[in-house]
């Protein structure tokens, strides 16, 4: 109502996606929820700023679009999401979509040893920024790579170079009682 109202801001694309979401889980409309997702896509090309586009993005193709467009369509927006993320200083954002770029790249069969060099390259990036949680999120992505690659000594388990799963789940676990 506010967006109607009073014209669009930096946060009328999030809250489309917002509702778009409610749509999709809620209701079960995957193309409605979509085509709000189309519509808060649309929004930002209306904004004067950059500062919302990162999340946006990030939403938008991990929460709306691969309900109903192929997987592989949400590479290069999560590219652009993190290049303007990085710009604008929005670096959760920019890095949850590197992390959902890379999980993308998994899925849809891109080369396995690419994702790996990418992985290595984007991870201490993380790490740097200080987000642990999508740094985390993306060891699970690179052990998992090491895992199919066979550089594991039990490719079973997510227990490796990068990552120990069972230090994971007993982190989770603190976490969740904290």
């Amino acid at each position: 109502h506010w967006t109607m109202r009073y014209g669009i801001s930096d946060y009328s694309p999030q809250a489309m996606n917002g509702y778009g979401i409610i749509i999709n889980g809620v209701l079960g409309d995957l193309e409605g929820g979509t085509k709000l997702g189309d519509y808060a896509l649309l929004m930002l090309d209306k904004l004067s700023t950059n500062v919302t586009v990162s999340r946006t993005y990030q939403a938008t193709y991990t929460f709306l679009m691969p309900w109903t467009k192929p997987l592989r369509s949400s590479l290069n927006p999560y590219l652009v999401g993190y290049k303007v993320g990085m710009q604008v200083g929005d670096t959760e954002s920019a890095t949850w979509c590197l992390h959902f770029y890379l999980g993308a790249r998994l899925v849809v069969g891109k080369p396995i040893e690419a994702i790996e060099a990418d992985c290595r390259i984007f991870l201490p990036q993380m790490e740097e920024l200080k987000r642990e949680v999508a740094a985390e999120s993306t060891r699970l992505i690179l052990q998992t790579v090491l895992n199919l690659m066979g550089l594991s000594s039990n490719v079973l388990l997510f227990t490796g170079e990068v990552m120990d799963e069972v230090e994971c789940v007993e982190e989770a676990r603190a976490t969740k009682n904290d």
